[in-house]
């Protein structure tokens, strides 16, 4: 699902979602709108509509020390917590 304010494009979720949980893949913000509060406002919006049903979601392995993009894993991770 795309998201913006306005028709100013801010974000993207991919997720599977059935009558049981919310799987979400992948969030992603644009990277100039992030820092802004819109990721947690997207999260807080696919909360939302799972109801009661759980969201699980996916990040990169924090494992691969040597991973090109680790900060940016990183950023991820604390973000999710």
């Amino acid at each position: 699902m795309a998201y913006f304010d306005q028709e100013v494009f801010i974000g993207f979720t991919y997720a599977i979602c059935t009558d049981n949980l919310i799987y979400l893949l992948f969030l992603a913000v644009k990277e100039s709108k992030q820092s802004q509060g819109y990721g947690s406002q997207i999260l807080a919006q696919v909360k939302k509509e799972a109801g009661v049903r759980p969201c699980v979601l996916t990040i990169e392995p924090m494992d691969e020390k040597d991973a090109s993009n680790r900060n940016q894993r990183l950023k991820h991770l604390a973000f999710y917590e």
